[in-house]
């Protein structure tokens, strides 16, 4: 049984570790696809909500342009009213927060006609430095009256012939970039940046340089980012994934209208977080495999038991005698030699038990009788002797009777008296009320009168032969 048992252990570890081994290997492809198919999600949802806003900010720039068209040639002074017209148009319909125009000192007004100088504001020498009759583009500013981070949209215009100047709108970026970000729950950090890196808005904690002033979304980023692959991927406007070891994985979605790009980070917290429904259902697999591979073992452990006990009780069945219980002589011989063949010192005592009379008995009082003594007498063995003993029974009316490990003089004296106690009982036997049958022994010693259970089998019929020479009730030992 226990090794039935160690086997059965043994088919359970071997198959667990197997199916760990397969079923990690299966949860690395589970967890790639749907890292995978997650990145897709935020990707595809990042890009729809890219393009909404990237309407509103090619809006701008677009009336920008057409109201720089409309103006050239324009007086400052006497067109104001038409000016102001083509103010108002940009501000009331896109998300502009304000329009100035103004000459190349600054001087000017916004939508409203107010009188505006936009040489207080610092950003107005980056304009003057930067750009120049028919050019345009924007500049990243800092101003708190815009609201704080925002970008100017510059035209560079001719007023008239003499004047040179500047149309500018103002867009501040919080207002432009409200809810991009906020709606993922997966996303950590990110980023609106402008065609070279520049960073328009930022959403969450940076993973780098947290509380300094940058300007590049690479700064933003771990070391070793490969700056030059953010750039091609928004120079090209094409969407890129990596996985940043220790960190987690960027998302990068081109802009398609204005050339800037999202910048979305998602650590691998967040990731498991996202896998964990999927995976339960990968967990609970394995569990349920693992549940039902035991239950197999232990079905099969409890089957090899039962084999086992039925195979013992039906091999015991063959191995005793119907009538009395006792084992057969083939079986009473092969258990003495396993254990008179396990040393050559292994030491025992052998009765051998005839019942004299029997064929009397018969004809005096019945075959049932007779069959009544004789399983009476086995019972009486069954009960007297150990378990660890040998006791078997032969077709003739003879039993054996072995103990093991009995070698001691007062030990064998001991049996002895045990014996002749046997016999006197059985004289009172029911059914021997009369004394018509009594009992001769025989006695041999192992290894001195054998050490196969052949050899001590002819001893003690020598014995018993001269045990019925002296009459009834004898124990005699073998002697050469």
């Amino acid at each position: 049984m226990k090794k039935a048992l160690v086997t059965c252990a043994t088919i359970v570890l071997m198959f667990a570790v197997l199916m760990g081994i397969v079923f990690r290997s299966y949860r690395e492809v589970l967890r790639d696809g749907i890292s995978k198919y997650v990145n897709e999600t935020v990707s595809s949802e990042l890009s729809s909500v890219m393009y909404d806003k990237d309407i509103n900010y090619i809006r701008i720039r677009d009336y920008q342009d057409t109201c720089t068209k409309a103006l050239i040639g324009c007086d400052l002074i006497s067109d104001k009213k038409e000016i102001i017209s083509w103010l108002e148009l940009i501000v009331n319909s896109t998300d502009s927060n304000t329009s100035f125009i103004c000459d190349i000192e600054g001087a000017g007004y916004n939508e409203r006609g107010k009188t505006v100088n936009l040489s207080d504001y610092s950003f107005f020498e980056q304009v003057v430095g930067g750009f120049d009759v028919g050019s345009s583009g924007v500049l990243i500013i800092n101003e708190d009256p815009f609201g704080g981070r925002s970008v100017a949209f510059v035209n560079g215009l001719n007023l008239s012939q003499e004047n040179k100047g500047y149309l500018i709108s103002i867009l501040n970026i919080e207002s432009l970039s409200e809810g991009i970000f906020e709606k993922q729950e997966l996303i950590d950090y990110g980023a609106w940046v402008a065609v070279r890196g520049h960073i328009l808005t930022e959403y969450g904690e940076r993973l780098r340089n947290n509380d300094a002033d940058i300007d590049f979304i690479w700064e933003a980023l771990p070391e070793g980012s490969d700056q030059n692959k953010f750039q091609h991927a928004i120079a090209q406007r094409n969407p890129f994934f990596e996985e940043m070891p220790k960190y987690g994985y960027m998302i990068t979605v081109p802009a398609p209208l204005s050339g800037g790009a999202l910048v979305a980070y998602i650590s691998y917290k967040n990731m498991d977080r996202a896998l964990d429904e999927p995976l339960h259902d990968y967990y609970a697999m394995y569990i349920w495999v693992m549940v039902l591979l035991v239950l197999l073992c232990v079905s099969l452990f409890l089957g090899h038991l039962l084999a086992t006990f039925f195979s013992k009780r039906n091999r015991n069945k063959k191995d005793r005698d119907t009538r009395t219980g006792l084992l057969t002589e083939e079986s009473t011989e092969r258990q003495i030699n396993a254990y008179l063949g396990e040393s050559d010192s292994q030491y025992g005592l052998m009765f051998l038990i005839a019942i004299n009379g029997l064929k009397d008995l018969r004809i005096a009082k019945g075959e049932e009788i007779v069959d009544a003594i004789i399983v009476g007498f086995a019972k009486k063995l069954s009960e007297k002797y150990r378990v660890s003993d040998v006791v078997g029974g032969f077709d003739n009316g003879e039993f054996v009777v072995f103990m093991k490990d009995i070698s001691a003089g007062k030990d064998i004296r001991k049996q002895v008296d045990s014996m002749v106690m046997l016999t006197h009982d059985f004289k009172t036997m029911k059914g021997n009320e009369d004394g018509v049958v009594s009992l001769s022994v025989g006695g041999a010693v192992a290894p001195k009168d054998g050490k196969k259970y052949a050899n001590l089998l002819a001893a003690s019929k020598a014995a018993l032969t001269e045990s019925k020479a002296r009459g009834a009730g004898q124990v005699v030992f073998y002697h050469e």
